[in-house]
């Protein structure tokens, strides 16, 4: 096979949401052991809103340096933002999560970060409420 992308190597990650109760520390060294490149982290011991948690506030250096000293990239931050909803506070909400999540990827070094469509609301199609979303 002649494949233009036939040389690259399929990266590995997984995501936190498989591991509820391991700390960043285990995270990353079972990542590392485990011979998986990325993490995707969508919580940690119990918090889905890592933004709030010191490993990614007052302890973000230490964070970085455990994800660097084990060679493991963090492949997205995933939020629990969604768009398919016209409530203007619940859109506010969604916006300023997807905003902490945006900033704290960007120290990061996350190359993505996850929002949801969510569910259609009463009383719209899938077409009426794309224009809200976006």
């Amino acid at each position: 096979m002649n494949d233009a992308n036939s040389h690259k190597e399929l990266k590995l990650a997984f995501s936190t949401l498989g591991c509820p109760r391991w700390t960043l520390r285990q995270i990353v060294e079972n990542a590392a052991r485990m011979g998986f490149c990325g993490v995707e982290l969508r919580g940690l011991t119990g918090d889905m809103d890592i933004t709030i948690r010191p490993e990614f506030t007052t302890a973000l250096a230490d964070t970085t340096s455990l994800f660097a000293d084990h060679g493991i990239a963090i492949s997205c931050l995933s939020t629990s933002a969604r768009y398919a909803v016209i409530e203007h506070a619940e859109r506010q909400h969604c916006l300023d999560e997807t905003r902490r999540y945006l900033e704290l990827a960007a120290r990061l070094g996350a190359p993505v970060v996850r929002v949801f469509g969510g569910q259609v609301p009463d009383g719209h199609t899938r077409q009426s409420i794309l224009p809200a979303m976006v």
